[in-house]
């Protein structure tokens, strides 16, 4: 049995936490996504998140030489994902076994956020959303 829980409007406040991810050289993307920005509990849009480094086959003094990073979600619902971002991504894709479709987004370099547009397919349970970064593109 659940607890019902009124927020009144301008009477309280929510916070949402968000698993911060690192990766790259000197200067690291970091990266947090907060969910659907027009709910209340817009994390629980939120299936699943993995941060990957992608890695060159050269070396860099001792260690594999880290180029890029993608942060990989399973989202369901629609709305405008919010995310916290310190770089302008590369790309932002779908990722679907039939291939992927660039997805429009908007990042705000001054507040470091990136919002993307989204919808699950008709169909489907679950969309899976890339989210690319390059180093190289970072650090110029």
């Amino acid at each position: 049995e659940g607890v019902g829980v009124e927020l009144l409007r301008l009477e309280s406040a929510t916070a949402t936490v968000a698993r911060l991810w690192k990766a790259g050289g000197s200067t690291p993307v970091q990266v947090a996504c907060f969910g659907i920005e027009e709910l209340y509990n817009g994390g629980g849009a939120v299936l699943s998140e993995r941060f990957d480094a992608i890695q060159s086959a050269g070396r860099k003094q001792d260690h594999l030489d880290t180029t890029s990073a993608a942060l990989v979600l399973e989202l369901q619902g629609v709305g405008t994902l919010l995310l916290h971002s310190s770089a302008r991504p590369t790309s932002v894709q779908t990722l679907a076994e039939s291939g992927g479709t660039e997805l429009a987004h908007e990042y705000d370099a001054e507040k470091l956020t990136l919002r993307v547009p989204y919808e699950v397919p008709e169909g489907e349970k679950a969309l899976r959303m890339r989210v690319l970064f390059d180093f190289a593109a970072v650090q110029n």
